[in-house]
């Protein structure tokens, strides 16, 4: 499950390159303290804002059986913020990272993403939201 890994990596580096890791000096702009490469238990208030990516399930493409093995399946952006944050605080961010993986974006040799929803959630004890971006992927 390497290509796993290799996915996850290329996808979270693309994004920690192009969203600041802080807020710009008057305090404006999309920002998250973190992108990582795997589901995380975060702390709200200490970790938050912070991007996650990392899968959900997989399947077997089985069209071709002269073809090396390949899946493809869902693979979740999930953008994390504390609380106090509003959705359009998180809707911020997930339109920059919108704008980052485009509908059919490609990491060549690594694996074709197409966004396929989103999903809110908003803890009930009101320590974090989240906005959690699915895209189909397939495997290259």
């Amino acid at each position: 499950m390497k290509q796993n890994s290799a996915i996850r990596h290329a996808i979270a580096d693309h994004l920690r390159a192009h969203i600041p890791d802080q807020p710009a000096a008057d305090g404006s702009g999309v920002w998250v303290k973190s992108v990582f490469p795997t589901f995380l238990v975060l702390d709200g208030q200490k970790e938050t804002p912070a991007i996650l990516v990392y899968f959900d399930d997989g399947t077997r493409d089985d069209r071709y059986s002269d073809m090396p093995e390949r899946y493809e399946g869902n693979l979740f952006v999930s953008i994390y913020l504390d609380g106090t944050a509003s959705d359009d605080d998180i809707d911020d961010i997930g339109e920059a990272v919108k704008a980052l993986l485009p509908v059919g974006v490609r990491f060549p040799d690594v694996v074709t993403l197409s966004r396929s929803g989103f999903t809110y959630e908003r803890s009930p004890d009101n320590s974090y939201r989240a906005l959690h971006i699915n895209h189909q992927y397939y495997w290259e």
